[in-house]
């Protein structure tokens, strides 16, 4: 399971006219398939989340490659022919670095953070930690990665929220 991001300008008007341009049983499997993964659906700006405000869509979640992969080719499919654009990216590294714009998600930040803290604590290695420190410099750890590399708990975003607030 790795973090997409998926960014789209088609209006959900441009893919309303897509899909009934596809088979009903085509359109009942697209509708399941979309909602496999719970993701984080937001309108966006270009710059940052909103409610309703935004031209573009943001979805960001976990899914796995191929979701990914089909998620797009079925996007493609709906949206022939017409003008904009739906990208892709797999921010997984990005997340399990730190290196991530939490600041994107607008109003719905801090859910996000205590999403992707969860799967940071599940999925962080050693390994990668290292791996961190040959591409950004040792000055890159947070504290948890260093907890981690002495073998202490991590310890998670929404624990020190409550602690917070308990003093």
């Amino acid at each position: 399971m790795k973090i997409y991001r998926f960014i789209s300008s088609f209006s959900e008007e441009d893919t309303t006219i897509g899909l009934e341009r596809l088979p009903k049983t085509t359109q009942d499997f697209l509708a399941e398939f979309v909602n496999q993964y719970d993701l984080y659906d937001l309108k966006y700006d270009g710059k940052v989340c909103h409610w309703y405000e935004g031209d573009m869509y943001l979805s960001v979640g976990f899914c796995t490659d191929e979701y990914a992969i089909e998620f797009k080719k079925w996007d493609d499919i709906i949206h022939e022919g017409m003008e904009g654009f739906t990208t892709v990216e797999d921010i997984t590294d990005e997340v399990l670095y730190g290196r991530h714009d939490m600041e994107i998600y607008g109003f719905l930040k801090e859910n996000v953070i205590i999403t992707f803290d969860d799967y940071i604590e599940n999925y962080i290695t050693k390994d990668i930690i290292l791996d961190k420190i040959n591409l950004y410099g040792i000055d890159s750890l947070s504290e948890n990665d260093k907890r981690i590399l002495n073998d202490e708990p991590y310890v998670r975003y929404v624990d020190t929220i409550i602690s917070d607030i308990d003093e």
